[in-house]
């Protein structure tokens, strides 16, 4: 009865020891322009032996699912602003087309193996998408009388993890500068000509 146990053990202990385990490489680009497409890169290090999938969301909604094993291996799921190209995606790559303002977000790839693992890593990063030129809006007023007062005007959206601050320039010239994660959040070079309030 010793010897039995003592081998059982030794089994067990051989089966914990071949769990297979695995990094992943994510690439999603930091900030893109409207209007163009993106291409949005996750795999692991090593693949596994067992079957596996991986899943694809955005701001924790799931946009694209990919099983390399079987038969169905890709599925694209409606989400506002993105638009997947099925037939250019594949397990490692997902191709992105058109991208609008709406498609930033925290994008997260998933990639889990099956039984008797059952090992799931994550990687996420967060992607901006930039209006085009075309799509700022120009001041009302061109032109101004002297002395009078001026308000400029940027809109964006500050709860964004990866947004370090916005900047104001004159002719190459900074003189405004918002931190919104820093303290003091607001700081102002000299500029000859401009008072600021």
């Amino acid at each position: 009865m010793e010897v039995l146990l003592v081998l059982s053990c030794f089994v067990l202990l051989i089966g914990i020891d071949n769990v297979e385990s695995f990094s992943v490489r994510l690439e999603v680009p930091k900030a893109v322009e409207e209007g163009g497409d993106v291409e949005l890169r996750c795999h692991p290090d090593v693949i596994p032996q067992r079957p596996f999938n991986i899943r694809w969301t955005r701001n924790n909604d799931v946009f694209f699912t990919s099983f390399p094993r079987e038969l169905h291996t890709k599925t694209k799921y409606n989400a506002p602003g993105i638009n997947v190209d099925l037939e250019k995606s594949s397990s490692s790559v997902v191709l992105l087309r058109q991208v609008s303002v709406e498609t930033s977000g925290r994008y997260a790839c998933e990639v889990s193996t099956g039984a008797p693992a059952f090992i799931t890593v994550t990687k996420w990063a967060n992607m901006t998408v930039i209006a085009s030129e075309e799509e700022v809006k120009k001041p009302e007023r061109r032109y101004v009388m002297v002395g009078s007062k001026v308000e400029l005007r940027c809109d964006c959206d500050t709860s964004m993890t990866d947004l370090s601050s916005i900047k104001w320039y004159h002719h190459n010239h900074e003189f405004f500068r918002f931190r919104p994660r820093q303290m003091p959040y607001k700081e102002v070079f000299p500029l000859a000509g401009v008072r600021f309030d």
